[in-house]
């Protein structure tokens, strides 16, 4: 199970999180697009350096995307670090338009969202670092 915290530390970013709908998958349809998935938007608003952390749990807004407001920095916390031999693979999604779903879309509720797998802009990249500080939590 990962982790992640994060924290504005100057600017403003809009941010929206979601949590997985399994539940939804048995009642729907089965989604005709490759490498989908429903889920719910939890949060959606925009966040600054005023703002305080916020911890994201395996199951609860672990799936969340940045917008940048304005000129920005964002500390993205994760823990355990991805690791695709632990099966902690990072994935990249879109939200897919109701109107791509045709009838399927009138049914789904306010915030409920189907998201679609897919890569990551050529140019993003994703820094690693080790944890050098103080060890946290029980041996």
């Amino acid at each position: 199970d990962m982790t992640v915290c994060y924290k504005v530390l100057y600017g403003k970013v809009h941010l929206e999180a979601y949590d997985k709908a399994p539940d939804l998958e048995s009642s729907m349809q089965a989604l005709e697009a490759p490498d989908t998935l429903y889920a719910r938007k939890v949060r959606d608003e925009i966040i600054s350096e005023g703002d305080g952390p916020v911890a994201c749990f395996s199951e609860k807004a672990n799936i969340h995307r940045f917008y940048a407001e304005e000129s920005c920095a964002i500390l993205d916390v994760l823990g355990p670090p991805y690791d695709s031999g632990e099966g902690r693979e990072i994935a990249y999604y879109r939200e897919i338009a109701l109107g791509e779903l045709g009838g399927l879309g009138k049914r789904l509720g306010n915030n409920v969202v189907v998201l679609q797998e897919v890569s990551p802009p050529n140019d993003f990249v994703v820094e690693g670092r080790p944890y050098t500080g103080e060890q946290v939590g029980e041996d």
